[in-house]
């Protein structure tokens, strides 16, 4: 296809080169189905090729404006939604390729029976089928997963925080979840993962939530390349599929989606009462 094409000719890093201070590019993924796995090790090849690996380190490094320029851009894989294959496959194939996720987790889903039921009415893909039915990580595989990646918390019950929903359920979804992730399960968690990218999911009451809150970061599913210049709460993520060639994540790598999704960021930093109060290079440890 032309995209195909067009990511081989512009390539990762046309626009990925790094001014005076470190880039860091976030990619977001869904479920990993074992039909994906060769298209993704492909892909964490190709990463490796053109970006380094962020570690939790590089993170804290990056948030806390201590990290030093890199030669290449970094790299962060994110997966969403606690799905099975992520503790699975992806961990070991992750480990395996010198990386380090970050794991968002709706924690409800763990527990809920009737998973698939469940990832339909609450807008969770997965692309797996199981015999036993579970399509989510348990409890125990999140706390197995701690050990080598980071936890993200991303609401109890994968829920929008747009502007109908009020400031006191938005606080009782991050309660709820947090003390599931923290309390229950005893982990710790590195930040907080919006859920999903449309306008709609975002509101000015959250964004100070989430901040007084204590998270160090928060995860957007809005593509774009991260700078000194974004908002902690703001990070930008790269939405990618296991299933792509090389040459389709090439492409959305090149910096293309991050111009098309401009004025979605625009939008969503406008709605951001954070930013002028938190700086992102403020020192804050994950």
């Amino acid at each position: 296809t032309a995209a195909r094409m067009l990511g081989f000719v512009l390539g990762p890093n046309l626009f990925n080169a790094q001014g005076s201070s470190p880039s860091l590019r976030i990619v977001r993924y869904e479920d990993v189905p074992d039909a994906d796995l060769s298209r993704f090790e492909q892909q964490l090849e190709f990463f490796k090729k053109h970006f380094k690996p962020c570690t939790i380190d590089d993170l804290n490094s990056y948030l806390a404006g201590t990290l030093e320029k890199q030669s290449k851009p970094l790299l962060l894989p994110t997966f969403d939604n606690a799905l099975r294959s992520h503790f699975q496959t992806v961990s070991y194939l992750l480990t395996k390729h010198g990386f380090t996720g970050l794991f968002l987790i709706p924690t409800e889903f763990l527990t809920v029976n009737n998973q698939a039921n469940y990832a339909r009415l609450r807008g969770i893909t997965s692309k797996s089928s199981y015999p036993d039915g579970r399509i989510a990580m348990t409890t125990d595989e999140v706390i197995a997963l701690s050990k080598a990646h980071g936890i993200v918390c991303h609401t109890h019950t994968h829920q929008q925080f747009g502007p109908d929903m009020t400031a006191e359920d938005v606080g009782e979804e991050l309660e709820r979840s947090m003390s599931i992730l923290t309390r229950v399960m005893q982990l710790d968690v590195c930040g907080f993962g919006w859920v999903e990218s449309d306008i709609d999911a975002y509101s000015p009451h959250a964004f100070r939530l989430i901040s007084n809150r204590g998270f160090d970061f928060a995860l957007t599913s809005v593509p774009g390349l991260n700078t000194d210049a974004t908002n902690r709460y703001e990070l930008r993520r790269s939405p990618l599929d296991s299933s792509w060639p090389v040459s389709l994540v090439s492409f959305h790598l090149s910096g293309v989606m991050d111009l098309v999704y401009r004025s979605h960021k625009q939008e969503i930093s406008h709605m951001n009462p954070t930013s002028q109060a938190v700086p992102p290079r403020e020192a804050h440890q994950v």
